[in-house]
């Protein structure tokens, strides 16, 4: 027969988790100018 020993169960300790809420918007009717659109792009506002 084949002996194992076993280890004593030890208590399980959850991490700390922090659940922080993000809210991200983007104006999408509002002109390119120097906004959030890349300066390298050709061609006029929509």
């Amino acid at each position: 027969m084949d002996n194992k020993e076993f280890k004593p169960a030890e208590q399980y300790t959850a991490p700390s988790i922090e659940v922080i809420e993000i809210e991200l918007t983007q104006n999408i009717l509002q002109g390119s100018g120097g906004g959030n659109a890349p300066g390298d792009f050709g061609g006029e506002d929509w």
